[in-house]
């Protein structure tokens, strides 16, 4: 459980969640279909995109949640409903330039909400529906996450 003493603590979690950043495939990546595989990561060493960030980067509340995604096509479909661009940065993730993951309601944990890009180790871009800007209630929760988790997340995948 993830807790912070300058937070509410008792309206986060901070869990090892079960959603893998990517698999392996056969070391393929040759369609959005596939899973992220873990070869080309590996491969260039990026050590941020490792098995064990999903597990490291969970963090909800009682409303929210960090969601990584499972397979690359996961990316594309987020970009089709949101109405912007995320599907467009399969090879960027593959090539360990950026990471994405996902903002849920948790009464809706398969639909999205808010997609962000971590590049270098902070928050890139964070956008909603059509490019929109995060309610407060969102930019607060991302930014406790890019705070206090996201570093620990990154440290140790």
């Amino acid at each position: 459980m993830y807790n912070d003493n300058n937070e509410n603590d008792s309206q986060y979690r901070y869990s090892g969640s079960d959603i893998p950043y990517n698999n392996t495939n056969n070391g393929s990546t040759s369609n959005n279909n596939t899973a992220f595989s873990s070869a080309p990561y590996e491969a260039k060493k990026h050590k941020k995109h490792k098995r064990g960030f999903a597990k490291k980067a969970a963090l909800s509340n009682k409303k929210l949640q960090i969601v990584c995604p499972k397979r690359a096509n996961d990316l594309v479909d987020e970009g089709k409903a949101l109405h912007h661009c995320v599907g467009s940065y399969i090879d960027s993730v593959a090539e360990g330039k950026c990471l994405i993951v996902f903002v849920r309601r948790v009464e809706e944990p398969k639909k999205p909400y808010v997609t962000l890009e971590v590049r270098d180790g902070k928050i890139a871009q964070i956008h909603g529906d059509r490019n929109s800007e995060p309610t407060e209630e969102v930019q607060k929760f991302v930014e406790l996450w890019s705070r206090k988790v996201l570093p620990m997340a990154l440290q140790s995948a």
